[in-house]
This record gives structure tokens, sequence and C-alpha cells, in this order.
């Protein structure tokens, strides 16, 4: 039976005058999570940064931050849009926000036009996202460390860097849960034996110390990108 991985993200994200964005800070446990992850380390790191910002961008928006709820997924720089807002206008100009944010290079926009959820409609998401991601830990076919589940109205949306074989098995295995009315695929999709070179620092090296720095360093980057018509 394969070991489940127990590791949550340490980041603090931190604000401060009006257009300044967040700052991302790892820790063991992110070194932990990136080890097991398809994604480059550059591209993880990027992804949380692109949440942030979007989430940022998104609330304190005086137009529609405090009428809209939306969630911010980024997976290898393509972002999923869950959520509500009042009228179309206000979901349109919530994925115009977010494709100005640096390093998107696709958006899944999915945000319905309708009142904002209520608590009983989230708490049976989050059962959902539950169940799904138990019967993808019990499934030898699937190594749930590689498949992101998001459920927003009881549809279950599927994101990873992943082989056609394991897209199938987890749609699959999604779309048995009771209580999902659609399953969505977000995936990326690699060839057979591609699936263990898109990280481009083995685990080995993440368990080093020194690889603090690294990690940093390419936050770093990210978080003070070069200004146009720079040189790096």
């Amino acid at each position: 039976m394969r070991q489940l991985l127990i590791a949550s993200i340490i980041i603090a994200s931190f604000t401060s005058l009006q257009g300044c964005a967040p700052a991302i800070v790892v820790g063991a446990a992110t070194t932990a999570i990136i080890a097991n992850d398809r994604r480059t380390t550059e591209a993880f790191l990027q992804d949380q940064t692109i949440k942030f910002r979007s989430n940022d961008a998104i609330y304190s928006n005086k137009e529609i931050g405090t009428q809209v709820h939306i969630n911010v997924i980024s997976y290898d720089q393509q972002v999923l849009l869950t959520g509500e807002a009042p009228t179309g206008s206000m979901r349109e100009q919530v994925e115009a926000i977010v494709a100005s944010i640096p390093g998107v290079k696709k958006i899944h926009n999915e945000i319905k036009v309708q009142p904002n959820s209520r608590f009983e409609s989230r708490n049976n998401d989050a059962m959902i996202t539950a169940k799904v991601k138990g019967r993808i830990l019990r499934n030898s076919n699937v190594d749930p460390s590689k498949i992101k589940v998001v459920t927003e109205h009881a549809e279950v949306y599927l994101l990873g860097i992943v082989t056609e074989e394991e897209a199938t098995a987890s749609v699959k295995i999604a779309q048995q849960v009771d209580g999902v009315k659609r399953v969505a695929r977000v995936f990326k999709i690699i060839e057979e034996g591609a699936a263990e070179e898109e990280q481009e620092i083995s685990p080995e090296q993440l368990n080093q110390e020194s690889n603090d720095a690294l990690i940093n360093k390419m936050l770093d980057r990210i978080n003070n990108p070069t200004p146009q018509g720079s040189a790096e």
C-alpha cells in the first residue's frame, strides 16, 4: 500500500501598499511537496504566486471585490476559475483581472452567473472532494499526489500533469462518487515514460538543506520579475 504524503504548504503572503504583490516563502514541507510534483520547481512556485496575486487583485477591486465568490486554482500556469458572480459582466471582469497577472498562460472560466453559494453547498462540495481524493488514494493506477481535485456546485474538476491512462482512471473514479453531477478534465497530458521527467530537481536534491536557498532564489525571481526591456 502506498504511503500517503502528509505535508502542508507553509506559505505566508504579505501585502503592504496598494499594488504590491504578495511575497511567498517556503519551508521544508513545501520542499517535500515539490519533490513529489510533476511540475518544475519554478512552475510550482509560479502557480502559488499566481493564486495569491489573483485573489489579491480580485478581492481588492472596489467594483466587484465584495460581490463575488471566486476560487482561483493555478496548475502549470493554467488557471481554473470557479465560484459565482452576480452578472455576466463581473464574470468577464474577473477573467480579465486574472489574465493580467504575470505568468498566466490559459484560463478555464467556470464561474457561474448566480448568487453566491451558501455554506451548505460549499460543505457538500468539500465532502465530495474528500470522497474523490479517498477513492483515488485507494486506486493502484493513479498516484494521488499527481491529481488536484476541485469541486464547485457538485461539479468536479481534475487538474494535473498526467498520462492518458491516469486521466481516464481518475475521471472514472470521480464519476462513481455519489452526488457528483459532472466531471471536467483540466489536465496536461504527457506521454507514457515521460511522467517522471517533468521535475528538473530530484527528491534527493530537494531534501538537502541547501536547496531551501535555491527555492527562495526562484521565489525572489517570481516575486520580483525583471522589468520589461531589462536584461536578466
